[in-house]
């Protein structure tokens, strides 16, 4: 598993030391679903030729970002009596 992804670093971080310093809380994490990228590489494989040779797509949904500090706030639910510490610049 890696643990360089926010979520999995916050996580072990929170579940292993109960303790957790944010940086960076307003930074935007963007993440697809699985389920959103293999529809889209299946589509672009069924696709003529033609249309996606060389094309750049977007794949997912804005709605899909988060703040550094939301992604904690969710992962706290499942982590009880931890400590968590935002860094101002």
């Amino acid at each position: 598993m890696r643990f360089d992804p926010p979520v999995h670093e916050f996580t072990r971080e929170l579940l292993l030391q109960r303790r957790l310093q944010v940086y960076g809380e307003n930074l935007w994490q963007p993440y697809v679903h699985v389920a959103d990228v293999a529809r889209a590489v299946q589509r672009g494989l069924g696709a003529p030729h033609r249309l996606v040779r060389g094309e750049v797509f977007n794949v997912g949904d804005t709605r899909e970002n988060y703040t550094e500090r939301q992604l904690v706030e969710h992962i706290r639910h499942f982590v009880p009596r931890c400590e968590i510490e935002y860094q101002r610049p």
